[in-house]
């Protein structure tokens, strides 16, 4: 029953065309680059040539490809603390008064609170790798093997008792057989064993 279902629902066509409802096209390449926009042929920008107050080189222009950097995500707190000050010193020196201390503001805002997500993390962090020790432990309570009472049973306090008391004469009676077989047989002295039976 399952099977006739199955080979019904799943047709090549019917795949197809939940791909494509979800927008995907694995089978038609064409259609999985169509969204993708173009990259330009050479990034280029425009570069005056001499000093700004020259009027010899006024008009002219030099087009020098521009290598674009990726930024890099800062992962310790040094690292924001020091875009904090690169910010400050040098791209605020342009602002007024008032502009540069709203600025400063809204960076120590910025900084403060990416010191709290980074402390959260490492708390975090530190709160996981806690939890997979502990589960670890649990983890090697729960492979030990059980000793099993009795099956099936709902037992009293004194069955329990009894059931425990006729495991442990079991375990001393196997453990006496256990050591029993251990080692080599001694050779009994002749004349001892005549005197024992006389």
């Amino acid at each position: 029953m399952h099977s006739r279902a199955r080979s019904r629902a799943f047709t090549p066509r019917n795949i197809r065309a939940g791909f494509s409802a979800c927008g995907l096209f694995p089978f038609n390449s064409d259609r999985v680059l169509q969204g993708i926009p173009e990259p330009p042929d050479e990034l280029t920008i425009l570069v005056s040539q001499g000093m700004p107050g020259s009027a010899s080189n006024a008009g002219e222009t030099v087009r020098s490809p521009l290598t674009l950097v990726t930024p890099v995500t800062l992962v310790t707190t040094q690292g924001l603390v020091s875009l904090q000050t690169i910010i400050i010193n040098r791209d605020a020196h342009t602002l007024d008064g008032r502009s540069k201390r709203s600025l400063e503001r809204h960076l120590d805002k910025l900084s403060k609170g990416a010191h709290l997500a980074f402390s959260q993390g490492i708390l975090q962090r530190d709160q996981i790798n806690f939890l997979m020790k502990f589960n670890n432990e649990a983890k090697v309570r729960r492979s030990a093997s059980r000793g099993v009472l009795g099956n099936a049973k709902v037992m009293g306090d004194d069955e329990l008792e009894a059931a425990r008391a006729k495991r442990a004469e079991k375990a001393a009676i196997e453990e006496a057989k256990s050591k029993a077989k251990r080692g080599r047989k001694r050779k009994a002295s002749s004349g001892v064993v005549e005197e024992e039976g006389q």
